[in-house]
């Protein structure tokens, strides 16, 4: 009976490891009664001797009981076609301001050099249904969570949304973390190319930049994008409408509050030429409805604080051209690029803003461009790719709050360099350089209001060394 005792043994192990397998699943009252099938076949060769046929038929069971196990759901119904994800990113960041003096500036503590090490951590979960026709999802991310008055729905005077990134230090408080994304998606079979979505939303526009968005900014609201499947997969002209809400009950006219919202018209092509060379053109209009009264920072004279000198008869209206060409070289994958971008309801005058910001000049300025390179890619491990551009952001040409601060903002001109490697599939590091300046600059010092923005006023090299992990 030493035999039968160590076969007991063996599938009470195996049944062991199939329950835990599938506790989750609905069948486990299947794999019970063929449990107790084989057990009954067991005690009916109790008393037989087993010969070499019937060894085999007995692993043979043993071994469909523990393949039934491996096809059976290992998480409940409702959590199938559910995707995790998120990034970490590790950053050490320079800043030296060549046209200030040591340790002076007034109203701030910040001094000719910057040093601070910081972190943006990111993590979410997607869900779809319907044959993969409808995605929800949400994303949290790190967050400053610090607002100057206390209340995060004021809008004014709290922290940019251009950025996730937390600075290490304040003697090792907790950070805090903010929704990032939370969004629906429906892309219906049976008009294909048409996407709806709502919610906080990845930026959906195919014409932005750096100098124009930030990749932390999320917009919110709604947009309906097509593009058109009747020239096969090599041309895909494309159309889209957004509408955004930038502040809520902001501005009062007449007695009634109204919002602060940006719709978006966006048109173009991605054009497949042959499998070397492609090439991608694209229009957006953007209409502001309520600017000045927009939350979000600015530079003095240029929406400062989400203000254009607190006059409501300041607006924007831009026009952003943006074009790609890709192709390769070398066996290498390499990208050439150019927007250009123009306020075309510039409204700045001496009406709108003290004499002080007036004569600065910074009337007319509503114009940006950029150009960069890009050569390389990064996929996978040993992947590696290197960047550059050159700026020219003019102070009244775009938002503020939206742009990507590092190369510092509107009124701002410089080059930007970049390089990012593969250690592995998930691992990368790679590093930013910005050199800058103010296109209009003056004295770097006092303001008529006893205080100084520090933005755009110095000669600025900008290092950040990077390592994010994707999982």
């Amino acid at each position: 009976m030493r035999f039968k005792g160590i076969t007991l043994g063996c599938i009470a192990i195996v049944a062991m490891l199939s329950f835990a397998a599938i506790a989750a699943a609905d069948d486990v009252a299947d794999l019970q009664a063929q449990l107790k099938s084989l057990q009954a076949r067991i005690d009916n060769m109790e008393t037989a001797k087993m010969d070499k046929v019937q060894k085999e038929e007995m692993a043979k069971m043993m071994k469909d009981i523990l393949d039934d196990a491996k096809m059976q759901p290992a998480m409940p119904k409702w959590m199938e076609n559910l995707t995790f994800y998120g990034d970490l990113r590790l950053r050490y960041e320079m800043n030296h301001h060549s046209g200030r003096p040591v340790g002076m500036v007034p109203g701030g503590s910040e001094g000719k050099y910057t040093n601070r090490a910081r972190f943006r951590l990111r993590f979410g979960i997607t869900k779809t249904w319907w044959d993969q026709q409808m995605e929800v999802g949400f994303r949290l991310a790190s967050d400053q969570g610090n607002y100057a008055d206390g209340n995060e729905n004021h809008g004014l005077v709290g922290y940019r949304a251009n950025s996730a990134d937390v600075t290490f230090g304040q003697g090792f408080n907790k950070k805090y973390i903010g929704i990032d994304l939370a969004y629906a998606k429906y892309q219906p079979k049976w008009a294909k190319g048409l996407t709806f979505l709502a919610g906080k939303v990845l930026n959906p526009l195919r014409t932005k930049t750096y100098i124009t968005w930030d990749e932390d900014v999320n917009p919110e609201g709604f947009a309906v994008d097509y593009v058109a499947p009747f020239f096969g997969d090599n041309f895909k002209p494309y159309a889209q409408f957004g509408y955004w809400i930038v502040g809520s009950d902001q501005l009062s006219i007449e007695g009634t509050r109204r919002d602060t919202t940006v719709w978006t018209m966006s048109t173009g092509f991605d054009w497949k030429i042959n499998d070397d060379m492609a090439a991608f053109l694209g229009a957006t209009w953007y209409q502001w409805e309520n600017y000045p009264e927009a939350p979000g920072n600015g530079i003095s004279g240029s929406n400062l604080y989400g203000f254009w000198g607190t006059n409501s008869g300041v607006n924007m209206g831009m026009l952003e051209l943006t074009s790609k060409f890709s192709w390769k070289l070398f066996n290498l994958p390499w990208q050439a690029w150019a927007t250009w971008v123009h306020n075309c309801k510039d409204t700045y005058n001496e009406s709108h803003v003290s004499s002080y910001y007036y004569d600065r000049h910074f009337k007319d300025q509503n114009d940006a461009f950029a150009i960069g390179v890009k050569v390389g890619e990064n996929k996978k491990k040993g992947d590696w790719s290197v960047n550059t551009s050159y700026y020219w952001v003019q102070g009244e040409s775009v938002p503020w709050f939206t742009t990507d601060s590092s190369y510092g903002g509107p009124n701002a001109k410089g080059i930007k360099l970049g390089g990012k490697y593969n250690i592995d599939d998930f691992l990368t590091i790679g590093g930013t350089l910005y050199v800058y300046e103010p296109i209009e600059g003056g004295s770097w010092g006092s303001t008529p209001y006893g205080f100084a923005p520090g933005y755009n006023r110095d000669n600025t090299v900008t290092l950040q060394i990077d390592a994010i992990w994707k999982f």
